[in-house]
């Protein structure tokens, strides 16, 4: 029960933040995007984070909400600096790198983790272009680029487990 209402959660916060980037930043403006897609994400990795209700309002929680609504608008700002097609990706990826660093060290989660959300959050967000502009609109306001960054970065942030590394 818990995993299903996580996955709605997820759906839900996917939708959201492509919904607030598209109506905040809309004609190619990045207004504050921040400040509504980093809620929206703290909140999501807070549902999948906790086991309980009470600790959503940990200092730790509210951390790492506070840490999110900041990189993400630390990214909205790069992107009015440079809002040109060579700069976005290594500002999404400056982003991919900076969110899993501060889960890791607010929740003194696992580094490994960290490093493989790294990665894959980017390459899941780089997946959206090869979405089909054909493909029916209910498709695209739930499989976006913003679904599928946060997708990657929840599986490798709380997915299956990592094997053991061998240290010699």
């Amino acid at each position: 029960m818990l995993l299903a209402f996580r996955l709605v959660m997820y759906a839900l916060g996917g939708w959201l933040s492509m919904s607030c980037a598209k109506d905040i930043g809309g004609n190619g403006k990045y207004t504050l995007i921040g400040f509504g897609v980093g809620p929206i994400f703290g909140v999501v990795v807070l549902l999948w984070n906790s086991d309980s209700i009470r600790s959503l309002f940990r200092s730790q929680s509210l951390k790492f909400l506070l840490l999110s609504t900041l990189i993400w608008s630390l990214i909205d700002w790069l992107l009015h600096l440079r809002s040109d097609d060579l700069y976005f990706d290594a500002i999404i990826l400056l982003g991919s790198i900076l969110l899993p660093c501060a889960h890791a060290s607010v929740f003194r989660s696992s580094w490994p983790r960290a490093c493989l959300a790294m990665p894959l959050s980017f390459a899941a967000f780089e997946c959206s272009r090869w979405m089909p502009d054909s493909s029916p609109g209910w498709v695209g306001q739930f499989i976006n680029a913003a679904s599928l960054w946060q997708g990657g970065y929840l599986l490798a942030m709380f997915g299956p487990p990592l094997p053991p590394i061998n240290r010699r």
